[in-house]
């Protein structure tokens, strides 16, 4: 998954985008670990980036 999600909204809090943010990442995170493993992989790992531009 690579998703961008900006914090910053005229009408909205905060606090509402990042809870928005943290449900998509826990949806995503739960779809994938019920996929079936790999052969060669004893578990599923995941990277987080985080900052204010995409690098």
């Amino acid at each position: 998954m690579k998703k961008n999600f900006i914090l910053s909204h005229p009408k909205l809090k905060v606090a509402r985008l990042i809870e928005a943010a943290k449900y998509d990442v826990k949806k995503y995170i739960k779809r994938e670990r019920k996929k079936k493993l790999p052969e060669d992989v004893d578990y599923w790992d995941f990277d987080c980036k985080y900052g204010h531009t995409e690098q």
